[in-house]
């Protein structure tokens, strides 16, 4: 007769020892924090702190807008202006790039005007 030795079940997460912390989900802090800065707001519209609408006033006046379109409409009238100035920045800086990665002279030429303008946060490219 043959003995099966198997080894011994093992949890497969060990156990906490006494008195442990126990680890708080990532998103109650992200809850925590958008509830603070929401009563924040909210606290110095209604103390006159900044000249702001409280956030009750905005979600009425957004609300409004969805109702009536016009939020919806320039919403995709931002999204139409991003969308196609992105399309035409692939299409020049792709064929840019090719050129300075195949030909040394292009690079030359071109790789200074790159280096400045990458330097640009693109913030200050928006215009007022």
């Amino acid at each position: 007769m043959t003995v099966v030795t198997a080894p011994e079940k093992t949890p497969t997460t060990p156990e906490a020892p006494r008195g442990a912390r126990r680890t708080v989900h990532p998103l109650v802090f992200n809850l925590i924090a958008l509830v603070l800065g929401v009563t924040i707001w909210a606290l110095t519209a209604v103390a006159g702190l900044a000249d702001i609408p409280g956030p009750l006033s905005v979600s009425s006046r957004a609300r409004e807008l969805l109702a009536d379109g016009t939020l919806t409409q320039d919403a995709l009238a931002s999204l139409q202006r991003v969308l196609l100035g992105f399309a035409l920045g692939t299409l020049v800086a792709v064929p840019v790039g090719f050129l300075m990665g195949w030909y040394p002279v292009a690079r030359g030429l071109l790789e200074p005007y790159v280096q400045f303008f990458r330097t640009i946060p693109p913030l200050a490219l928006i215009p007022w």
